[in-house]
């Protein structure tokens, strides 16, 4: 059975930032990396739920980089950009679920 391509990675380090930059250069999807409570950094396709666990991981001090499928990476830095990054992408998968 195949590996699911969009699963979550969890590593110890950061070669978490190296996984992410490659499937979204190449798997032509957006993905976030966050660091988990126990200091280990996860890889998931970014989408609401990859956003809440991100700020559910980094409480108050949230820092999380999510990488475009257009080679571009970006940094959320403070807990209100995160709180407006989870409520569009909510919003997306919304309107575009039918």
């Amino acid at each position: 059975m195949p590996k699911d391509p969009f699963a979550p990675v969890v590593t110890p380090d950061t070669t978490a930032f190296e996984i992410a930059k490659r499937k979204a250069k190449f798997g032509r999807r957006d993905w976030l990396v966050f660091k988990r409570r126990d200091g280990a950094f996860e890889t998931r396709p970014y989408s609401a739920a990859a956003i809440k666990a991100a700020l559910l991981a980094g409480g108050s001090s949230v820092r999380f980089t999510w990488f475009s499928a257009g080679g571009i990476s970006n940094i959320c830095r403070s807990w209100s950009f995160g709180v407006h990054l989870f409520r569009c992408a909510r919003g997306n998968e919304r309107f575009s679920a039918g």
